[in-house]
């Protein structure tokens, strides 16, 4: 069993073989637990940009339960600095389920990057332009531009997740003006919405406790909720929570108005 785990977070612009040939470790801090372990949060780049955010893990500490929890908390954390400090619009890559993150195991104790990202062009797709044009008369409507806006919104992937909740709340009140009609229509979706273990209250009537503890952090009713903002919290539960709400706004969507939606929206 190799005795390190190199977490790696590459940053956008994906590195130029030229910078991972001359990479180097820009900064290095030590991160403990309340609890005693130890990890080592690297920064590595060449002399004019970060391009990867590295944790060290050591093999003592690679199957504690509360790992996962402190990668991202770390990760996120070091990346609010950067963005603060050298770069305001750094980014990670994202998927559907977050930040692209990589895992080197080895027995060297310092890590060292060697992954060239590139797209991978598929030579037979086909762009559906009428599609497009189609679907930009639509979402012209009066009625339809504010939902379509807000659920384009939500498809940002550098928007925190719980602000894109936040959009999605407000496309199904207006979805839905009619408190009766929107009660009956999310009760449909009632049991996946209890799957996500946030609330067994009806959707509709959690829609406002939803908004509190993404705007706020905090909860009706409970003390000391664990917030819905901030760095490194409730990130997982909250993109399933994003996919959910914005399933609901696709399906009514394409059901009241005849809309032919694509890309990575349909991923349920």
């Amino acid at each position: 069993m190799p005795a390190f785990d190199h977490h790696l977070l590459p940053l956008m612009p994906p590195a130029t073989k030229d910078e991972i040939d001359r990479q180097t470790v820009l900064g290095t801090v030590f991160w403990s637990s309340k609890t005693g372990q130890e990890l080592v949060v690297r920064l590595i780049g060449a002399e004019e940009r970060i391009f990867v955010v590295a944790v060290t893990v050591p093999e003592a500490n690679r199957d504690n339960p509360h790992l996962g929890i402190w990668l991202k908390q770390i990760k996120e954390t070091m990346l609010t600095a950067i963005r603060l400090t050298v770069d305001a619009e750094a980014a990670p890559f994202f998927t559907g389920a977050g930040f692209l993150t990589m895992m080197s195991p080895t027995d060297c104790p310092e890590p060292r990057y060697e992954v060239m990202i590139a797209n991978t062009i598929n030579e037979d797709y086909r762009l559906n332009a009428g599609n497009v044009i189609g679907f930009y008369q639509q979402i012209a409507k009066k009625e339809i531009a504010p939902i379509a806006s807000l659920l384009s919104d939500a498809q940002i992937p550098a928007m925190p997740p719980q602000y894109r909740v936040l959009s999605l709340v407000r496309a199904i009140e207006l979805l839905w003006l009619d408190e009766h009609s929107r009660r009956e229509a999310l009760s449909l979706w009632q049991t996946r919405y209890e799957e996500l273990n946030i609330g067994t209250r009806p959707l509709e009537s959690e829609l406002h406790v939803l908004r509190t503890r993404c705007a706020h952090g905090k909860s009706r009713g409970r003390a000391n909720p664990e917030p819905f903002v901030g760095i490194g919290y409730g990130e997982n539960t909250l993109m399933q929570l994003v996919r959910l709400l914005r399933s609901i706004v696709v399906t009514e969507m394409a059901d009241r108005w005849q809309m032919e939606f694509g890309g990575d929206i349909l991923t349920p």
